[in-house]
């Protein structure tokens, strides 16, 4: 991975992936688990890409001290704990070139620095 490259991104969200959620504990020991495996990779700690719903659920913000992408559709994320350095305020753009929607995700540029742009 390039030093300027984004960081790596879990995607915590229940949208109809997920009959059965597993335990708390179990949630805990295996996303630690990954974030040790991932940023032992990458040599960069993961950003968590987090709904509402999901966090209000394993409260993840507060068990993990990690940077944040919030999702929250149109309306600037009131369920941070901390600044978010990402926020997805919609995914119903439309953009010249690219068929149906897409997402829109804007950058806090005082919680994270964007990275240089390759020579």
């Amino acid at each position: 991975m390039a030093a300027n490259s984004l960081p790596p991104v879990v995607d915590l969200e229940f949208l109809g992936n997920c009959r059965t959620r597993p335990a708390m504990t179990d949630f805990k020991a295996e996303l630690s688990t990954f974030f040790a495996k991932v940023e032992a990779h990458f040599r960069k700690p993961v950003t968590l890409y987090l709904t509402e719903e999901f966090d209000g659920r394993y409260g993840v913000q507060k068990n993990f001290d990690r940077p944040l992408w919030l999702r929250s559709l149109v309306f600037e994320p009131a369920f941070g704990s901390r600044p978010w350095s990402i926020w997805q305020v919609s995914n119903f753009r439309r953009l010249d070139g690219i068929k149906g929607r897409v997402d829109w995700n804007v950058m806090n540029s005082s919680s994270q620095k964007l990275p240089d742009r390759p020579a």
